[in-house]
This record gives C-alpha cells, structure tokens and sequence, in this order.
C-alpha cells in the first residue's frame, strides 16, 4: 500500500493497548499479547499419497484404502540440523547490524519457490519445500532430474567428504506469475550447509558447490559495506532484474558477510507494490 508516496507497511498503535504500557523494552515482540497469529498456509503437513500399486486398479480396493487412510503419509519437516531458507528482513535486524564495518556480498533475491536438496547417508535424496519434503514431486521432482542433483551431491560428497544440504529458489512456468519470462524451470542456488553439523557455507564454498555441481547461483550484484541509514538500504533495493523482459522489478537483495554468519534480505518497496498490483 502506498500513501503519500511513502510505502505503507504497518500499523502504528499507542502503548497503551499493552498490558505493561510504556514499560516494555525497545524490541518486544508482543505478538501473543495481542492474540496475534501468523497466517502460514504450510503449516499443515500436507498429506502424501503412495505411489500407485497393482491393487489401485480396483474401485472398491480404493475406496476402503481411501477410507481407512492406507498408503497415506504426512510428509516429513526440515532435518534438525539445517536452517529453513528464510532471511531475516533488514527492517527487523537493522538495529543488531548498522554498526558493522564488514565488506558484504549482495545478491538478487529471486522471485519464485523455495527448495532444499540433501543426500541421507544411504545417498539417496530427499528434496524438499519450504516447509516439508516433497520427494520427487512438482518442481521439486523436476529440477532434481533434470539437473541430476543427487549425481552433483555425491560429487560433492567424494569432494569434500562432507554431506552438504543446498537451498534455492526455483523460477519458472507456473511459480510466482513467472516474471522473469523463464521458457522453463531453473534453480538458483543461494545457501548451502553441512547436514550433520549445521555449518554455514562461506560465500567461497558456495562458489565451489555451484562448479562442482554445474548449476546456476543467484545473480552477483557487487560487494560492499552497509549504508548510513536504512532508508538508503531499501532504496538501494529498487530497480530492474539481472532477468526478464520490459525492465523487470527486482525482488531486492540478499546480504551476507563471507563466512555467511551474518546475513539478511532487503526487499524493493516498489517490487512489493508492482507484484501486488
């Protein structure tokens, strides 16, 4: 929502709808004071049908399995050890970072949908969304066969000697309104961890995973250290995507130090405005 050429974000609202009034510190979630609740359309595992099996072919067979719920499943979260993709905003953290003198690496943050590829220690893969394992299905399944991601994980893994967990953004037909005009799917690789100790890749090692695997990385905008304010922060976020046609909005960018240990996304005010509209 935009008003008075300021982009609306929020709702201001006196102290005094808290219980403790102006007694609570800068930075209190008060969320569950308020009876404020999260929509989150994924928060339900969603149920996973078997494959089909020879006994399919019969109607009633069906029905009773149907009803008795036989060869259904919920589908599994996240593994323990590896952080879901989700970047904290720069509005959010901004507070815990201005000081930083740090040289950042920036990227573009993709618009499309989220997935997570790892290897058990059978090798086989387990591909998953932003909330839950999927397997082979959708664009999930997709990406996964056509990019051969368990041939590229277990080089890795004869590489490093390390299972590593990759994180992306698949574009393409169907995901998102398909802005960047993508012919067919493909995954960006932005993040990477070890599956059995939780580490964060360095943006080097990121690097390495992409050859090794030969796929493609969100785009490169430049490196460099954080602005004075965070009002230039979000403007610097506006302007065209690396892809698409007629001068695509970016989503925004992607900031992380080297190592990775520190990193959080700036989204575009008028990306926010122009998806919406």
């Amino acid at each position: 929502m935009k008003m008075g050429n300021a982009v609306s974000e929020g709702l201001v609202m006196p102290l005094s709808i808290l219980p403790e009034g102006d007694r609570l510190p800068v930075g209190a979630v008060v969320a569950d004071k308020l009876a404020i609740r999260r929509y989150d359309p994924e928060a339900t595992a969603p149920v996973i049908s078997q494959k089909k099996r020879w006994w399919m072919k019969y109607t009633i067979i069906r029905k009773l399995a149907k009803t008795l719920k036989i060869g259904e499943r919920k589908a599994k979260g996240y593994p323990s050890l590896v952080p879901k993709s989700d970047e904290e905003n720069i509005e959010k953290c901004w507070d815990k970072v201005y000081s930083m003198t740090d040289e950042f690496i920036i990227t573009e943050k993709m618009e499309g949908s989220a997935a997570m590829y790892v290897l058990d220690r059978r090798r086989r893969l387990h591909s998953y969304s932003h909330n839950w394992e999927v397997r082979d299905t959708g664009s999930w399944g997709e990406i996964g066969k056509k990019l051969m991601i368990r041939n590229g994980l277990i080089r890795v893994l004869k590489k490093t000697g390390k299972r590593i967990a990759i994180e992306g953004e698949i574009c393409g037909p169907g995901i998102q309104k398909n802005i960047y005009g993508f012919p067919e799917l493909r995954f960006f690789l932005y993040s990477a961890y070890e599956r059995d100790t939780g580490r964060r890749l360095s943006y080097a090692e990121l690097c390495d995973i992409t050859r090794i695997m030969d796929i493609e990385q969100v785009p490169f905008i430049r490196r460099g250290t954080l602005f004075q304010d965070i009002d230039t922060m979000l403007n610097d976020a506006d302007g065209c995507s690396v892809f698409g046609k007629n001068l695509t909005p970016r989503e925004g960018f992607v900031w992380r130090t080297e190592d990775g240990n520190v990193h959080f996304k700036c989204k575009s005010r008028e990306y926010k405005i122009w998806f919406g509209a």
